[in-house]
């Protein structure tokens, strides 16, 4: 009895110490997401330097800027990867890419709307698509009950924080363009789910997940290129002293977040990083909307604290990491589809923002579990 008390006293205590060691992975992943907020700040902040009727077209090429900086920081690796290139066998993985060309205006529907409201926008978005998808898979099933009452509250709260936000504040554009703006900010959610499930396909066709990104972007830049350098050549984005802490912001950002997201979710595992990256998004999001800085003024109260919890609350449920509370496995493992689609989804764990489903052959890393060494490890890390 004296030698399993002991042994189970050290287990626990192992346990404990591995729990504490992830702790700063966690403040890290925070991090990330407020980084994301603040660059949206320093975006609408950029757009709402010129006049309000210019406003639309500074935004425009700051996007252009922002995105191919994200691309920018990711060629190096898919030029210097070692595996051989190959060419992509399914055109459909680029639709993605060219769903993302909506977030072009995403600067100016900062301003407008609010960035928590278009990042809660495109949160519903995602999750949508993501309960459509797995629902024509056939891995969501009706009597999944945990992750459809946990698509209803997600839903649910940002449409009270939406709203709420939207009846407190006040002035800016007209019910039609908030309506169209808004809609940018769905399909551009849509966007990335879809170019997250591309990315997987390219990624086996090219040899590498940092090529399919740098691939994806083709699409976009296709597009966000020609209209930006028209935009350029009409004199935007307008320049004023003291916005060059913005731009270094701006790139220095795309860095830090590439970077650290090649690093996270193999200590903290995809579904865990996804949901404190998100955390830190709308935390971050419902202050910078309080004081005004970068989108619109959105005073932040009870109703809309109650709302954040439900999204929360709610995004947890969907990706089953409540599960183990209720008699359930908890995170759920990747489904094989026949399709030879590259593994299933795990809710939004495979988050366009933190990675895309993993290629056939690649096991999820685990909460905790160490990054897997050797080649093929690449599309897990």
């Amino acid at each position: 009895k004296d030698a399993d008390s002991e042994a189970s006293a050290v287990a626990s205590h192992a346990a404990a110490g591995s729990w504490l060691r992830l702790v700063p992975y966690a403040a890290w992943a925070m991090l990330c997401g407020a980084s994301v907020i603040l660059q949206c700040c320093c975006s609408a902040e950029l757009t709402k330097r010129v006049d309000t009727e210019d406003q639309p077209q500074q935004g425009i090429v700051i996007s252009t800027v922002a995105q191919l900086l994200g691309a920018l920081f990711v060629t190096p690796r898919a030029l210097l990867s070692p595996k051989p290139w190959g060419r992509p066998r399914q055109w459909w993985a680029f639709s993605g890419g060219l769903l993302v060309t909506t977030a072009l205006v995403l600067p100016w529907a900062s301003v407008q709307l609010g960035v928590q409201a278009m990042v809660l926008l495109q949160l519903i978005a995602m999750l949508s698509c993501t309960v459509f998808l797995d629902c024509l898979k056939g891995t969501l099933l009706k009597t999944d009950f945990l992750r459809l009452g946990g698509f209803c509250l997600v839903v649910g709260g940002a449409m009270v924080d939406v709203v709420s936000g939207s009846a407190a504040s006040k002035g800016g554009s007209s019910v039609g363009m908030q309506i169209f703006l808004a809609a940018c900010c769905i399909i551009s959610g849509v966007g990335y789910v879809v170019m997250a499930k591309g990315n997987a396909v390219l990624a086996e066709d090219l040899g590498s997940m940092s090529r399919a990104m740098m691939a994806s972007c083709v699409p976009f830049s296709i597009v966000a290129v020609p209209v930006s350098a028209i935009l350029v050549a009409n004199g935007f984005p307008h320049y004023s002293d003291g916005d060059w802490k913005f731009w270094v912001f701006i790139g220095a950002q795309n860095a830090f977040y590439t970077g650290s997201l090649a690093i996270i979710p193999t200590r903290l595992g995809y579904t865990a990083t996804f949901l404190v990256l998100l955390a830190g998004k709308l935390t971050t999001s419902s202050y910078t909307d309080h004081i005004g800085f970068g989108g619109k003024n959105r005073r932040f109260d009870w109703l809309r604290a109650c709302a954040l919890a439900l999204v929360l609350l709610g995004t947890a449920l969907f990706n089953d990491v409540l599960g183990g509370c209720f008699g359930r496995a908890g995170v759920r493992k990747p489904t094989r589809s026949s399709e030879g689609d590259g593994g299933g989804d795990d809710g939004l764990a495979r988050d366009a923002s933190v990675t895309a489903k993993l290629p056939r052959g690649v096991e999820e890393v685990e909460l905790g579990q160490a990054c897997p060494e050797g080649p093929e490890a690449e599309p897990a890390c």
